[in-house]
Order: structure tokens, then C-alpha cells, then sequence
């Protein structure tokens, strides 16, 4: 039990310092780093790690459907496929669901109402 508090412990140093979680500073008074600057960059660089993550989400649901069916079992197979159409369709609706949020958040706080 003293193993597991300390590895606890260690954990919490690691992340916090020597402080409390509590007294960890908070980063409401620091200005946004995407608000200046070009606003070109600021969009490839956005726009290119969610197609990174996105991409190798892909690939690793193709690799698992590459690998199922090197078994030989159809069914597992379909199965597989299915579930990454399905997937797809879920990311598809979760990504615009996300710009229609950003778009209208956005809005409010260009009109400066940040509630």
C-alpha cells in the first residue's frame, strides 16, 4: 500500500512540482496564441494534426480489417467493415457538430460575450 502513495505521490510531483494541485497557477489571464499572428499558418497547423489523427485513425481501422481477414472467416471481416462504415459515419457527425460549435463560439466571442 506505502508503494502504491508513493508511486501516487511521485506521479503528482511529476505533473505539479512540489505543490498541490490546488495551487497550481490557472491560465485564465494568458492571452490565446492562435488570436495573433498569420492566420494562414494558424489554420495548417489546426487543420493538419486533426488530419494526422484523423488519417491514422483510418489506418489503424484498415490494418485491423487486414489483418481479420488474413483469417479467412467472411463474417469477421464484414464485421470489421461494418464497424468501420460505422465509425466513419460517427466521426463524420462528430467533426460537424464540432465547426458548427467553433463557428458559433466564435460569433459570441467576436461580439465580445464570452458567456
Amino acid at each position: 500500500m506505502q508503494l502504491i502513495e508513493a508511486g501516487f505521490r511521485a506521479r503528482r510531483e511529476a505533473d505539479f512540482g512540489a505543490r498541490s494541485p490546488r495551487e497550481v497557477p490557472v491560465m485564465a489571464n494568458k492571452q490565446a496564441i492562435f488570436l495573433e499572428g498569420n492566420l494562414l499558418r494558424h489554420i495548417i497547423i489546426m487543420a493538419s494534426s486533426a488530419s494526422i489523427g484523423l488519417v491514422s485513425i483510418f489506418l489503424v481501422d484498415f490494418a485491423d480489417l487486414l489483418f481479420i481477414s488474413m483469417l479467412g472467416e467472411a463474417e469477421l471481416a464484414a464485421a470489421v467493415g461494418f464497424a468501420g462504415t460505422v465509425l466513419f459515419f460517427t466521426f463524420s457527425v462528430s467533426i460537424g457538430m464540432t465547426i458548427a460549435t467553433s463557428a458559433l463560439g466564435a460569433q459570441r466571442l467576436g461580439q465580445g460575450d464570452a458567456t
